[in-house]
């Protein structure tokens, strides 16, 4: 579906686009001095390349997710939570763009309205967890925002786009019994999930972001949290945007394909591709071929 090049028999389910973690690294391809590792380049070009970073690190997790069978039902610590039972642990707050979902496709976002703490503890502890949470029909381009410390899961059915805090921290409540690579059941952390989520009755799953209208075609403003802000173009003519100081973006083609070009680089991008544009760059064109969807990710750290 996004035209990647994937091992042949193995069964893969998720692709880092943008990845500077112990987990993973990716591989920058198309520099002029050869492939280099995105922690090599934070090292090389640090502030140029991500004025946000905290720690030395990109400051974003991008990746695809293609979801063939239920993800477990989990929750990631928010900063109190890490603060006050995790100092070993990252806050997690990421962001799902639905790319494509078949016919009557679902995902699991947060406790239904009215059931308290307490019913969700029991819940968990006693294996029917599920039974708590709001099942939420998707389609594609709905948009999907999940704060740390909000109970969720996909559905089989859907690949999306997410964008999230770069932490690992994930407590899992019901992994649907399935085994690791020992044949044993895999840990589930029931008493962490209890500590780590929050309930609010106002916490709805679906953006409905307003659009703005240009020449070119529209923007629109997806998500803005503590930690990132998140727009999707979609792009039908010739377009060009100056990147202020200050400023890094990733950009995601989710449909069509197009040229970019900006001072030194210019390229084919089709579905499925991410590019990293850092403030040096200064000015970006972008001419698609047919209507094109970008995913523009910028972490921001206000938090």
């Amino acid at each position: 579906m996004l035209d990647k090049q994937l091992p042949p028999g193995e069964e893969i389910g998720e692709s880092w686009e943008v990845a500077d973690i112990d987990e993973g690294v990716s591989s920058i391809v198309n520099l002029e001095s050869g492939p280099m590792l995105l922690s090599e380049a934070m090292r090389e070009f640090g502030e140029q390349l991500a004025p946000h970073s905290r720690d030395g690190r990109y400051p974003l997790l991008v990746k695809f997710l293609d979801v063939h069978e239920h993800t477990s039902i989990q929750v990631h610590p928010d900063a109190e939570a890490c603060r006050r039972f995790f100092p070993n642990e990252q806050p997690k707050t990421e962001t799902w763009v639905v790319v494509h979902a078949e016919p009557g496709a679902t995902l699991l976002h947060d406790l239904r309205q009215g059931v308290s703490h307490a019913e969700f503890a029991w819940h968990a502890r006693h294996g029917t967890v599920r039974e708590c949470l709001r099942e939420v029909p998707v389609e594609p381009g709905c948009v999907v925002h999940v704060p740390a410390g909000t109970v969720h899961a996909l559905q089989a059915g859907v690949m999306v786009l997410e964008v999230q805090q770069p932490s690992d921290s994930t407590f899992r409540i019901d992994d649907h019994g399935r085994l690791d690579e020992n044949g044993q059941p895999r840990e589930l952390h029931i008493e962490q999930a209890i500590q780590a989520a929050t309930v609010a009755d106002d916490r709805p799953a679906l953006v409905w972001p307003d659009v703005d209208r240009f020449q070119w075609g529209a923007c629109e403003t997806l998500v803005e949290c503590g930690a990132y802000r998140i727009n999707r173009l979609t792009v039908d003519g010739h377009m060009a945007w100056n990147i202020g100081p200050g400023r890094c973006y990733t950009a995601t083609v989710v449909a069509g394909n197009l040229d970019m070009r900006s001072r030194g680089w210019s390229g084919r991008l089709s579905r499925g591709d991410t590019v990293l544009i850092p403030q040096s760059i200064g000015r970006v064109g972008i001419h698609p071929h047919a209507p094109s969807t970008i995913i523009l990710s910028e972490a921001i750290n206000r938090l």
